[in-house]
């Protein structure tokens, strides 16, 4: 779902007034809102790890591109981790056991 507004506080630069507005291009005083799903907001709906994943980087409002630094991954491995293209390997079970808070063998 996508909605649109129009700006009318602009400034005589022809910006936005405010901060938390942007112009879609220079010449169009047009701001999209999309809204954020809450797919993972239950833990039931999480089914993979990937999934366990994204939920907890999607709790902490951290970006693919934060999280993956602490995983000790790039942010593309960490999509495809989330999307279910590829699994993470067992040397990234430690980083991992901490990212999601999970203890001893959660994993088993």
């Amino acid at each position: 779902f996508v909605s649109v507004r129009w700006c009318n506080d602009i400034d005589h630069w022809g910006r936005p007034a405010r901060s938390t507005d942007t112009v879609a291009l220079p010449f169009c005083h047009l701001t999209l809102f999309v809204e954020r799903s809450d797919t993972y907001k239950n833990l039931a709906d999480c089914e993979t790890l990937g999934d366990h994943i994204k939920r907890r980087r999607l709790m902490l409002e951290l970006r693919q591109i934060d999280a993956a630094p602490i995983l000790g991954i790039d942010s593309f491995t960490l999509g495809n981790w989330e999307k279910g293209a590829t699994h993470p390997m067992v040397w990234y079970f430690p980083a991992i056991m901490d990212f999601l808070k999970v203890k001893g063998d959660g994993f088993i």
